[in-house]
């Protein structure tokens, strides 16, 4: 059996993403390295989600509606048993950005606020974003070459990973 996980390949492009866009003195390629921060900020999201459910909830990455219907805040509630939007606002608010660049849609309201990540704070926000947002979904079960690929620690008791918000 094959066993591949993106998700920390992916935080990582973020924060070459945000690096690049902090560097950059073009607004035409801030903009553009903004937008594909959030886009793949999304991408490293779903990844995660999916992958934490192999590997601490397995049944539950089984589940067919799971991997392929449940958007990424049902994801998270199913894996998690509380919502994304309590437990890390700025991850839900993240996933928001997502769509309103993935799917857009002119009539709709979010497409109207997309713009307001979208410059070298944005990316930034959004690679601290994740940051937050992987520990708390790996919580304790953080593997080892995750934290040693992505830098990231693993929560050592409850108050530590309530702190993570």
């Amino acid at each position: 059996m094959i066993e591949a996980y993106t998700s920390a390949a992916l935080l990582m492009d973020v924060r070459t993403l945000a690096r690049l866009c902090k560097q950059s003195r073009s607004q035409d390629e801030i903009a553009s390295l903004a937008r594909a921060a959030i886009l793949v900020g999304g991408s490293a999201m779903e990844a995660l989600l999916l992958e934490a459910a192999y590997v601490k909830k397995r049944e539950l990455y089984e589940d067919k509606k799971f991997r392929q219907y449940f958007g990424v805040a049902d994801k998270f509630e199913a894996l998690m048993g509380k919502k994304l939007s309590s437990i890390c606002p700025d991850a839900a608010e993240l996933w928001e950005q997502r769509n309103a660049l993935g799917h857009s849609e002119p009539d709709n309201e979010r497409t109207r606020f997309v713009g307001t990540r979208i410059d070298a704070e944005g990316a930034k926000w959004v690679s601290q974003t994740l940051d937050k947002f992987m520990v708390i979904v790996w919580e304790r079960d953080m593997p080892a070459w995750f934290a040693h690929t992505t830098g990231l620690e693993r929560p050592h008791n409850a108050s530590q990973q309530k702190g993570a918000n």
